[in-house]
């Protein structure tokens, strides 16, 4: 392991932050099982106190149902870097 300090949800698999490169990621968080919609906090391995919330998807013209879960799974990510710690739900990881 390397001496870096990694935010307490930062997921090693999905980290790349290398010291001053790099970003420090959460485990993604699937929209819908089978989707390629994903989201996870991530923060730069510079200032691992600014979270944001980093969104990959395939498409940009979603179903009803999809805008829905990509919904529900947003509001629980921003919850988590907000200092709720509670789980991101709305979502299968």
């Amino acid at each position: 392991m390397t001496g870096i300090d990694h935010p307490e949800w930062c997921d090693r698999l999905h980290c790349t932050a290398t010291g001053h490169a790099g970003a420090h990621r959460s485990a993604p968080v699937t929209v819908l099982p089978g989707g390629n919609i994903h989201a996870n906090r991530y923060a730069p391995a510079t200032d691992p106190a600014m979270t944001f919330i980093e969104i990959r998807c395939g498409t940009t013209l979603l179903s009803p149902e999809v805008a829905h879960g990509l919904g529900r799974v947003l509001v629980g990510l921003s919850r988590t870097a907000d200092g709720d710690s509670g789980p991101p739900g709305g979502g299968t990881s």
